[in-house]
């Protein structure tokens, strides 16, 4: 038998709208660990790479400096987290939006700069999120409410396919 006093009431409607928000962010990291391949057609064309040598290695170091960003983003969420995880979150936005500001200028170092920048966020955003939503949340909900940070993970990786599937062809090179 449960004890009334041992749960409190909990507006449902803003708890569920606080975790769809929150899990945005597991959106992010899904969506940046499947983006790269959508485009890399793009990308040889807009940087002409020509020989096959040079796409397989630029196109090596565009995907591996996300995926690098990202491991030491989530190593440094756990010690960051001692600054309060909104404080954390609201850091980890803001070198989001540096991230993705460098890779508007369309030059291949800022590109790699941004990237790495914006997988450092994705990774603190791994490593904090789960761990705030673990703490904001009520125990008795906690467990309908876990899996939901894997699931915009999934959602994600589905939506940078989706937008890879609506790129022209690769042997479009006038479109492209």
């Amino acid at each position: 038998m449960r004890k009334d006093a041992e749960f409190k009431e909990v507006n449902k409607c803003f708890f569920w709208l606080f975790i769809l928000i929150i899990n945005l962010t597991g959106v992010l990291l899904g969506y940046a660990m499947a983006y790269n391949n959508q485009v890399e057609t793009c990308m040889n064309v807009k940087f002409g790479w020509e020989s096959i040598a040079d796409q397989n290695k630029f196109q090596a170091y565009l995907g591996c400096v996300v995926v690098l960003g990202m491991t030491i983003g989530a190593v440094c969420g756990g010690i960051l987290m001692k600054i309060g995880r909104r404080r954390a979150l609201i850091l980890a936005s803001l070198l989001g939006v540096i991230g993705i500001g460098l890779t508007m200028k369309l030059d291949f170092t800022f590109l790699m700069i941004g990237r790495f920048i914006y997988g450092f966020s994705v990774g603190l955003y791994s490593s904090i999120v789960p761990r705030f939503i673990e703490e904001e949340s009520p125990s008795h909900l906690y467990d309908q409410v876990a899996p939901t940070y894997c699931f915009s993970q999934t959602v994600g990786t589905i939506c940078a396919y989706f937008l890879g599937a609506i790129l022209p062809a690769d042997d479009d090179t006038e479109a492209l």
